[in-house]
């Protein structure tokens, strides 16, 4: 409801009825609107950093496991081929 360049609130409760005004000219409809935009974008950005920063470690976890599991295969042969070579010098 507006009236006289106010806008009129209205609170009604058990024991009567209550009005504040807020005058339109300390808060004009610029100023009290798009507020929450910046932070709503400034949220999904730092979201979105930390989704990128989860998805590369999990990639880098990956990596991590593949060099171990080849490492350990590249151990086992050339320990096997070490033993190998153990066995039929002395065998000779």
């Amino acid at each position: 409801m507006k009236d006289n360049g106010q806008f009129l609130v209205e609170i009604r409760r058990d024991e009567g009825e209550r009005s504040h005004t807020i005058n339109e000219q300390e808060y004009p409809a610029a100023q009290r609107r798009g507020g929450l935009r910046p932070v709503s974008l400034l949220v999904m950005t730092v979201l979105s950093v930390l989704a990128s920063v989860f998805l590369w470690t999990a990639q880098t976890e990956t990596t991590i496991a593949t060099n171990y599991r080849n490492q350990a295969v590249a151990f086992n042969a050339a320990e096997a081929g070490i033993e190998s070579g153990l066995v039929a010098s002395s065998t000779m």
